[in-house]
């Protein structure tokens, strides 16, 4: 059996409820572009496998990416992520939302170089108040078994999944150093927040 390389698959998490914005959020669009596409089009120079993890594909026409769905429908981010390490091609799995904006390709060759270091099965972000930034990180495909007995028990918080894994942190004095991360971990959740998002473009 081929060993599978350590990087290849990026997932863009485009579920969830979307109640606070109004609108389902994974058809956010910019200058009559959808959100989701520009996502792509940065993840495309580092990443040659993109998953778009969707129960509405039908409604997306992206060239070159997979669209997937929940093994487990309706049971949040967590679900999206265990479905996309289900299809993943590679041993790490970079997760990013597709209400985010901004890729920082700096940081994240940063954290790849920091993931072959740790020896970690997730590699995220933190502030100085220890909230955790569970997006723009990397999942391992050794997360499988676990994820899947905390959807079964309904254990969805993907903060204390994290910290219950074999993790590593990256604190705010690190991340905030790369270029292009003042937002990086934005989520456009409500109208308020695109509005802001509009303002410092």
């Amino acid at each position: 059996m081929t060993k599978r390389p350590e990087f290849g698959s990026a997932l863009i998490l485009a579920g969830g409820q979307s109640s606070r914005m109004g609108f389902d959020k994974q058809f956010l669009s910019f200058d009559g572009e959808r959100l989701v596409n520009h996502l792509v089009q940065q993840l495309r120079p580092h990443f040659a496998d993109i998953l778009l993890v969707t129960n509405k594909a039908q409604e997306h026409d992206i060239p070159g990416i997979r669209l997937i769905q929940d093994i487990y429908p309706g049971k949040g981010p967590l679900a999206g992520i265990h479905a996309g390490l289900s299809h993943s091609q590679s041993q790490y799995l970079f997760v990013i939302a597709c209400d985010m904006p901004y890729l920082s390709p700096e940081y994240l060759r940063y954290q790849k170089q920091q993931l072959l270091k740790a020896e970690v099965d997730i590699l995220t972000n933190q502030d100085e108040e220890r909230f955790i930034y569970p997006f723009h990180s990397f999942y391992s495909l050794a997360l499988l078994d676990s994820l899947e007995a905390h959807l079964l028990q309904d254990n969805l918080k993907v903060q204390r999944f994290v910290r219950q894994a074999k993790h590593r942190m990256i604190p705010r004095a690190i991340w905030s150093q790369f270029p292009n991360t003042a937002h990086l971990f934005l989520n456009l959740n409500t109208p308020e927040d695109v509005q802001a998002y509009l303002e410092m473009r």
